[in-house]
């Protein structure tokens, strides 16, 4: 597995998150639809898979009003702490992957 595209992605959600403008639900917006949402669990390790397949779940829980996507009206419908909690989860599936051996992100089993 080439778990470089998921560290890029999940560090420009991350730079997105800290460095963007609007709200905290406008800058959670942006870093699904710009970096996350490119995304498969299926690109992380096998360990971070449940949790971002949940991170998914968690912006696609309610229906949308006539043209809205289900991505933002579900963010939009968060509150400030719900927001801060996703965000805090992307971090964390950011830094887990940041804090791997980078010769694992090719060779994950330590073979070369």
């Amino acid at each position: 597995m080439d778990l470089s595209y998921s560290w890029e992605e999940l560090y420009e959600a991350v730079l997105g998150l800290a460095q963007g403008t609007g709200t905290v639900q406008e800058r959670l917006i942006d870093a699904f639809v710009d970096h996350l949402l490119k995304l498969k669990s299926s690109d992380l390790p096998s360990e971070l898979q449940e949790e971002f397949t949940r991170l998914l779940e968690d912006v696609t829980w309610t229906a949308a009003q006539g043209d809205e996507e289900v991505l933002r009206a579900a963010v939009r419908a968060m509150d400030e702490e719900a927001a801060q909690n996703l965000i805090d989860r992307i971090v964390c599936t950011y830094d887990q992957i940041a804090r791997r051996d980078p010769d694992d992100w090719f060779h994950p089993s330590g073979a070369a």
